[in-house]
């Protein structure tokens, strides 16, 4: 049994409750979300269980691939891009996907899982888009310089899309299953009364878009 958090969110019927109280939004029936459960999904994306149990999926995944690596070759980087309104979103969130790419190839990562979420900043109703990573270093080069990976995110990331400071954040993994379930955690994680519109609309906003990658040992079938 693993022992990362699942992604579930810890009231899924209150947050589904708010949720529902939060979508004057087109093309979404509330009915779907009333009815669906944990084992029997709705696959909406507005739905906290489901959107839970996607990430408890991908985050076994990649812990199935990154127990069989040795620890010290793990790291798990957070890289970070400036704050944008919600009109924004859409086109940061799809840039980060490819700009991530780009900046493994360079920083020679074959092996990696990254996912593209946004976090909220509350008081001034914006969006913080960003990725974290679950990488594994190739064999015999344990370390990386933080410089290096700072530079070779911002090198690919559109200068419009740099933050007012630092870029990357790297740490070695020292709890694995922990590591797992913060990489591919559900947006609805951290979800309160305050942030739940946020959270809808930035979902909504981004409809679609492939948010999760995965590459080398960590590629695997659907």
């Amino acid at each position: 049994m693993l022992q990362f958090q699942s992604g579930y969110p810890p009231t899924v019927d209150r947050l589904r409750e708010l949720v529902i109280g939060s979508l004057p939004l087109a093309g979404i029936d509330r009915r779907i979300l009333e009815s669906c459960r944990l084992k029997s999904g709705c696959s909406c994306g507005l739905c906290p269980a489901c959107q839970g149990r996607n990430a408890y999926i991908q985050g076994q995944r990649i812990f199935q691939v990154a127990s069989t690596i040795p620890e010290r070759r793990l790291r798990v980087a957070t890289l970070t891009t400036a704050d944008v309104p919600l009109d924004e979103l859409r086109n940061s969130v799809a840039q980060i996907m490819r700009s991530t790419k780009t900046a493994m190839k360079a920083l020679n990562l074959a092996h990696y899982a990254g996912k593209a979420e946004f976090s909220i900043v509350p008081w001034d109703e914006r969006f913080h888009p960003h990725a974290h990573i679950l990488a594994s270093t190739p064999p015999g080069k344990g370390y990386i310089k933080a410089d290096d990976w700072e530079n070779e995110w911002l090198t690919a990331l559109p200068s419009y899309m740099h933050p007012s400071s630092g870029g990357a954040h790297v740490k070695p993994v020292r709890k694995l299953a922990e590591a797992c379930g913060y990489v591919t955690k559900s947006p609805f994680r951290y979800a309160s009364e305050s942030t739940i519109g946020q959270i809808v609309a930035g979902i909504e906003a981004t409809r679609g878009l492939r948010r999760f990658a995965t590459s080398g040992a960590f590629k695997y079938q659907n």
